[in-house]
């Protein structure tokens, strides 16, 4: 029989408010300015994750569904920033993204400062600027070439979803200095316009995250309101013809985000809703025809936000967002089943600002989600993606200042595995099993700074959990699976 070998897969560390998932990998991107995550696409093998950079880039990142790195675009359109919002994947692996950019001009008196929500980045203008929008939508081949580029002047672009055939649909507004209208388009593979249309649903009415079902009908999440704000829902046919609207009124200032269509054709809309002082994320379900289905709303804290909605080939349902804490926020994600009940939910973060602005799936069902993190000793930003295990688990707490890591390699000499620590002190580092149980104590007492060897000989092959007490306290757990 062959020496067994052991697979180590990095982990994730994030503190759970509720029994939480497997955390399978987590990736950060630093390019040298700042940079933010705002929409995920996942099909096959392939990972897209947009955002914004401040030196005034679209970001577009392309990774594998192992979390390592393909290619990496930015964009300048000029003015005062380009912001990359949404993306999706066609049956060809190709990239299409969905953004806008701003440009600020002089004018004689102060404009009517246009309301963008959740990770749209634009500051409301100065008084005496003048701001106008441009939406951008970029269709990258699977090697990163740019195959084209669309623009639309007086319109931002939130959203995106591509159907069979390759023609890809936007959702946004038409913005001028008066006017801020809902807006669809459809654009053919080769980036021509089909058609555009607008829609005026409300004083203010933007569409941000779009989905699209089996049959090509379009789903959006709509911010719609004009001082106060709610959620509206609607769904389009194809061509663009509404088929119905749905408004959601709970608190003063209620907000869809993103928006899924499950198996069935039923539509989900995450969001927020606003209570007092308090916000708590807001989740909806809607059927085929419009009937509300139900409604959940969590509090986990007085700022609570859900921006990003995915289903799976089950019909489950995973959100993501963030939620207030002492200290900064942190990345929150739910798995919800059909009837809306949580099946766990898991949050991120350290010292500093962690958000999460979308989420999708893995072909197996695993969620992606993006966002980004802050530091708060150099106020840095970096772009992040991270994939949880779709099964919960043991539970992960946070990493405090200790480090130890079991390497992302293959061992395939002896069962072993080296854990590297920063830190001298006495330790505690066990095995587990995937529900918590304890399998074997691998050590226990001081360790130099440095790379120690550890033995599993013995365990049978199967997925673990390498626990790591470390001297301060700090507590980590990293996934390992042995094979034969």
């Amino acid at each position: 029989m062959k020496a067994a070998a052991l697979a180590l897969i990095a982990c994730l560390l994030g503190t759970a408010l509720a029994s939480g998932p497997d955390t399978l990998w987590v990736r950060k991107l630093d390019l040298g300015s700042e940079e933010y995550g705002n929409g995920i696409a996942s099909r096959g093998n392939a990972i897209a994750a947009v955002g914004y950079a401040s030196r005034g880039d679209w970001l577009v990142v392309r990774l594998d569904q192992a979390g390592d790195t393909v290619w990496t675009r930015t964009y300048d359109a000029g003015g005062v920033g380009t912001n990359a919002v949404s993306a999706c994947l066609d049956a060809q692996s190709n990239v299409l993204v969905a953004g806008y950019s701003t440009t600020l001009s002089k004018r004689a008196h102060a404009p009517g400062a246009l309301r963008l929500p959740f990770g749209s980045r634009t500051q409301n203008p100065p008084s005496l600027l003048q701001v106008q929008q441009c939406a951008l939508v970029a269709k990258y081949d699977s090697i990163g070439e740019l195959k084209w580029l669309w623009t639309d002047t007086n319109h931002v672009a939130f959203g995106i979803a591509v159907d069979s055939t390759g023609n890809c649909y936007l959702s946004g507004a038409y913005t001028t200095e008066t006017t801020c209208d809902f807006w669809l388009a459809k654009l053919d593979p080769s980036g021509d316009s089909v058609w555009t249309r607008t829609y005026n649903f409300a004083p203010q009415g933007l569409g941000y995250r779009l989905a699209i079902d089996a049959a090509g009908d379009l789903a959006a999440s709509i911010y719609a309101g004009d001082s106060i704000f709610h959620c509206l829902t609607a769904k389009f046919t194809p061509d663009g013809d509404t088929l119905w609207t749905r408004l959601y009124i709970r608190g003063f200032d209620d907000a869809g985000g993103g928006v899924a269509v499950d198996p069935n054709g039923n539509i989900i809309v995450a969001g927020r809703t606003t209570e007092d002082t308090a916000t708590h994320a807001l989740v909806l379900k809607y059927d085929s025809s419009g009937t509300p289905l139900w409604q959940k709303v969590f509090a986990f804290s007085t700022d609570d936000e859900l921006i990003g909605a995915s289903c799976d080939s089950a019909g489950d349902i995973y959100v993501a967002g963030y939620t207030g804490a002492s200290g900064g926020d942190r990345c929150l994600t739910m798995k919800l089943d059909s009837a809306g009940d949580a099946l766990w939910t898991a949050t991120y973060g350290g010292s500093g600002d962690y958000r999460a602005y979308d989420i999708g799936c893995d072909p197996a069902g695993d969620p992606i989600i993006v966002g980004y993190v802050t530091d708060t000793t150099t106020f840095d930003s970096d772009l992040l993606v991270a994939k949880y295990s779709a099964l919960t688990g043991i539970a992960e707490s946070q990493h405090a200042s200790a480090r130890s890591s079991v390497p992302r390699n293959i061992i395939t000499a002896a069962p072993e595995f080296v854990l590297a620590v920063e830190t001298s002190g006495r330790y505690d580092v066990k095995l587990c099993d995937l529900s918590g149980r304890t399998r074997q104590q691998l050590l226990r007492g001081y360790l130099s700074e440095g790379a120690h060897r550890l033995s599993v000989v013995g365990q049978p092959a199967g997925s673990y959990f390498v626990r790591v007490a470390a001297p301060d306290g700090g507590i980590s757990c990293q996934r390992l699976v042995l094979v034969k």
